[in-house]
């Protein structure tokens, strides 16, 4: 059985209860999405939990965006950041 995780942006507009292709790289957790400091921690944590990954908290103070995120996922994986970029965009082909 494949453990396939799902596409991240797709995973935080459900976490942000918004529409999937609503999100993307530019999203601002606060201004665009509206997150507090908590909600964005507990999406952080859930991102952990999902991705079996853990975040340096030195980083994660410093996210602004959604695609810095993503970006800091795809290190923390051990994929390039280009990679992900390319997977998302075969996805919407």
């Amino acid at each position: 059985m494949t453990d396939r995780k799902p596409d991240f942006y797709d995973f935080a507009a459900a976490f942000f209860r918004r529409e999937a292709d609503s999100v993307g790289p530019k999203t601002r957790f606060r201004r665009d999405l509206k997150a507090g400091r908590l909600e964005v921690l507990r999406f952080v944590f859930e991102t952990e939990a999902v991705y079996d990954v853990f975040f340096p908290e030195a980083a994660v103070k410093r996210l602004v965006t959604v695609g810095q995120m993503a970006e800091l996922l795809s290190l923390c994986r051990g994929e390039s950041v280009t990679e992900h970029e390319e997977n998302r965009d075969e996805k919407k082909v």
